[in-house]
């Protein structure tokens, strides 16, 4: 039970009557309670909002707002679902399926990737696939429409029929056909194909007169083309700002031959890093450093990048030690020869 109020008693002064049945006398009836007792903690004071209003509810969860996707990459998932659709992983983590291929990727590291993989490996952009396909083969056209101006050959016609409706230039033809050859891995025989010969045709007569039929002649039209490419590839890296870096790495070909990969790494003169292939050697004999130095040396002087050499990139095979030794010795000695193992 609480405690009762405790009260202080007396009696009557002297010479007023103290009879026995005289009630006691509290001598301080109008003292405020908050003078007697202590004063109460202000907690007790203060409402408690978090309880509910009505007793025995339980307080309603804040619930995480859902954010819509708009990306464009979630029109290309899986199944045809809605862009809302959630995949879920093995984790029961969020993930994006790919539409056309097996590939998924967690949606944690954001779309990055994803537009990437859409990008490089179906072709697929945020803008209309057509208009993209379209504006990329006008700038190749372009591309090569300068780079045959810039590097006119003596031609004759093939042939005095009637062609189509847009005169075709043979420096052009060549410089595209290459192309599509060298990026789409076809055999230089293809132009003797009466089929692909029919099929260009009809695309435009003209072609016949301009694209001969021999394999021979596309094969001196590639090695022309590599000739060109390589010049304006080797004027880059001389114009490189930076030292030029070299990367090298042996692997075995499909056919079981040993392949020594050289590639350069530099900034260009545009600011833009870019990384160029040099070459892709055949190493014939054995693994050893002496063996692999004057492979390495060659490419260094085919190319012209002595005087710009930086870091040499390589694993940790103690051949590679041995080939950079040798490569120090040899003529023209780089300036500074660093080796990354």
């Amino acid at each position: 039970m609480p405690p009762t109020k405790q009260s202080k008693l007396g009696f009557a002064k002297t010479g007023q009557s103290t009879s026995s049945n005289a009630e006691p006398i509290d001598l301080d009836p109008q003292e405020p309670e908050s003078q007697s007792q202590p004063s109460q903690d202000l907690t007790d004071a203060t409402p408690d909002y978090s309880a509910p209003a009505t007793p025995g509810l339980p307080l309603p969860k804040s619930r995480k707002r859902k954010q819509v996707r708009t990306a464009w990459v979630f029109k290309w998932m899986r199944d045809g679902v809605d862009m809302q659709h959630v995949f879920h992983n093995k984790d029961g983590k969020e993930e994006w399926r790919c539409k056309i291929c097996l590939q998924t990727y967690q949606l944690s590291g954001g779309n990055h990737a994803i537009k990437r993989h859409l990008n490089e490996y179906h072709d697929i952009f945020e803008d209309s696939p057509a208009d993209k396909r379209a504006k990329n083969i006008q700038i190749d056209i372009q591309n090569a429409m300068a780079t045959a101006a810039n590097n006119p050959q003596k031609r004759r016609k093939l042939s005095d029929s009637d062609g189509g409706e847009l005169p075709l230039d043979g420096d052009v033809i060549e410089v595209l056909y290459v192309k599509f050859l060298v990026a789409c891995n076809i055999r230089l025989r293809l132009v003797e194909c009466s089929e692909f010969r029919a099929f260009v045709s009809y695309l435009n007569k003209d072609v016949d007169r301009w694209l001969n039929t021999s394999h021979n002649t596309i094969h001196g039209w590639v090695m022309r083309q590599f000739k060109v490419e390589k010049e304006r590839v080797k004027l880059r890296l001389q114009n490189a700002r930076t030292k030029i870096h070299v990367s090298l790495d042996i692997w075995t070909s499909p056919n079981n031959k040993p392949i020594l990969g050289v590639t350069a790494v530099y900034i260009g003169e545009d600011g833009e890093l870019e990384h160029t292939v040099l070459a892709v050697k055949e190493i014939e004999g054995t693994h050893e450093g002496e063996n692999l130095a004057p492979v390495v040396m060659a490419v260094i002087e085919d190319w012209q990048i002595a005087e710009k050499l930086g870091y040499f990139v390589m694993d940790n095979a103690t051949n590679n030690d041995t080939m950079m030794r040798a490569v120090s010795r040899g003529k023209p000695t780089p300036p500074i020869l660093r080796v990354f193992c």
